[in-house]
C-alpha cells in the first residue's frame, strides 16, 4: 500500500508536468484518490456482477467526489494528478483482487 501511494503520487505529478508548462502540484489528492479507488475495487466488481458486497460505496463515492472536487477549492491539487492517481489505484485494487483469487 505504501508503494501504491507513493507511486500514484509520482505518477500523478509527473502526468501533470508532461501537461502543463509549469505545473503547481501539491497535496496528496493522486495518492488519497489512489489508496480510495483500490479500496473500493473489489466492491465495485461485485456490483457489477450482482452478487452480494459489504462496501460502503456510496461513502467511498462522496470522498470520491470530494477530492476530485478539491482543485477547484484549492489551486495546488492538480485535477490532472488525481484523475491520474485514481485510475491506478483502480487498475492496481483490480489487479489484487484478481491474484488473491477469492471470487465473489
Amino acid at each position: 500500500m505504501l508503494a501504491l501511494f507513493f507511486g500514484a503520487g509520482a505518477a500523478g505529478a509527473l502526468a501533470a508536468l508532461a501537461a502543463y508548462p509549469l505545473p503547481f502540484v501539491s497535496g496528496a489528492n493522486a495518492p488519497a484518490l489512489a489508496l480510495l479507488a483500490a479500496w473500493a475495487a473489489p466492491d465495485l466488481r461485485a456490483a457489477r456482477a450482482g452478487a452480494y458486497y459489504e462496501g460502503d460505496l456510496l461513502g467511498a463515492g462522496a470522498i470520491a467526489a470530494l477530492l476530485l472536487a478539491l482543485p477547484f477549492a484549492r489551486p495546488e491539487a492538480n485535477w490532472l494528478a488525481g484523475v491520474v492517481g485514481g485510475a491506478i489505484g483502480l487498475l492496481a485494487g483490480l489487479g489484487m483482487n484478481a491474484a488473491s483469487g477469492v471470487e465473489e
